[in-house]
Formats: C-alpha cells, sequence, structure tokens
C-alpha cells in the first residue's frame, strides 16, 4: 500500500527512480540493524529502538493525504478533485497552473467515476475471476509461482545470513549492502 501510494504522488517522471530509491531503502535498513545489532547486545533493547525509528512513519502517515483513486472509488469527488489538484500542484511548481488546467483535471476525475459506474453496471468484479477466466489463469499461475520462488530465495539467503562463516552480524550488513546494487 505504502509503495501504491507513493507511486500515486510522485510525478510519472520520477517513478523509475523512485522505484529503486524505495527498494534499496529494505537494504538500507538491514545494514542499519547490523550497525545497532553490533552495539545493542540484548533482543528487547534492540526491538525498542528499532520500533522508535518507525516513528517517523507514524508521523507521516497522519499527514499523507488519501489516494485520490481510491476517493473516487469510493465516490467522495469533491476530496478526490481537492487531492489530485494539490498534487498537481506539487509536481509542477514551476509550470503556472491555470483554472482550464484544473477545470480539465476535474472533468477528467468525473469520467473515471462515470466509468466506474459503467463498469459496475457490466459485471461485478472479484478475485475469483483470476482462477476461472482461461485467459487470466496462466499469468496468475505463472505470478503465484514466480512470487513463491523469489521469495523462498529471497528469505533463504536472507535468513541464513548466520549459517555462512563469519560474524553473523557482518553477513547480515553484506546482505544488505548487496540489495542495493540488486535493486538498480
Amino acid at each position: 500500500a505504502a509503495y501504491t501510494l507513493c507511486m500515486e504522488t510522485i510525478g510519472s517522471r520520477y517513478r523509475a527512480w523512485m522505484t529503486s530509491w524505495f527498494c534499496g531503502a529494505f537494504g538500507c535498513g538491514i545494514m542499519l540493524l547490523s550497525g545497532f545489532a553490533s552495539y545493542i547486545k540484548t533482543w528487547r533493547e534492540l526491538q525498542f529502538w528499532i520500533c522508535l525509528l518507525g516513528l517517523p512513519t507514524v508521523i507521516g502517515w497522519s499527514i499523507q493525504t488519501e489516494s485520490y483513486k481510491w476517493l473516487i472509488s469510493k465516490n467522495r469527488l469533491d476530496e478526490a478533485k481537492a487531492v489530485a489538484t494539490h498534487i498537481m500542484k506539487k509536481n509542477n511548481p514551476k509550470s503556472k497552473i491555470t483554472k482550464e488546467k484544473i477545470e480539465l483535471l476535474n472533468q477528467a476525475i468525473e469520467q473515471k467515476n462515470l466509468e466506474k459506474g459503467d463498469a459496475n453496471n457490466q459485471k461485478s468484479a472479484n478475485i475469483s475471476i483470476i482462477f476461472t477466466d482461461l485467459k487470466l489463469l496462466p499469468l496468475t499461475l505463472n505470478l503465484c509461482y514466480n512470487w513463491f520462488v523469489c521469495s523462498a530465495g529471497y528469505y533463504g539467503l536472507s535468513l541464513n545470513a548466520g549459517g555462512l562463516p563469519g560474524s553473523t552480524i557482518f553477513n547480515n550488513f553484506m546482505s544488505g549492502l548487496f540489495e542495493i546494487p540488486a535493486y538498480l
């Protein structure tokens, strides 16, 4: 959800860079964890400091606006228009935002809402479609298999850092360090 919200609020020009940065933050987090673990010897104290590091995220969520696409899906168009206008102004600070551009944006939101209404009248979609539609089934099974294999490989390597020769903390740090160029 955080990734999706981030991609909705950032301009399309910066999405590729932001994807690498967003994922690379996990590698930095692993390296930070290793650094903290080398100084803090008890797991309870380490857990306390890790939770304390998450406090800025909780504060950030309190000031983050709702997703305008979610607001459209819930038929809260006035709020969606306000959020989309704010994002447009933030993403284009040098260009002059005219009333015509804002009106075009509002019309696009109204159109999306109408399309959503048409789609709801045509056919109700649910999760079972990805397993019953003959075009979607092979894609779904392929993606499920790939997610499983990639996750098993990633967590297998990450969680086995303690089984490698050398210091557990150093191995964990190197695992995080190697993730950053892998994401790039």
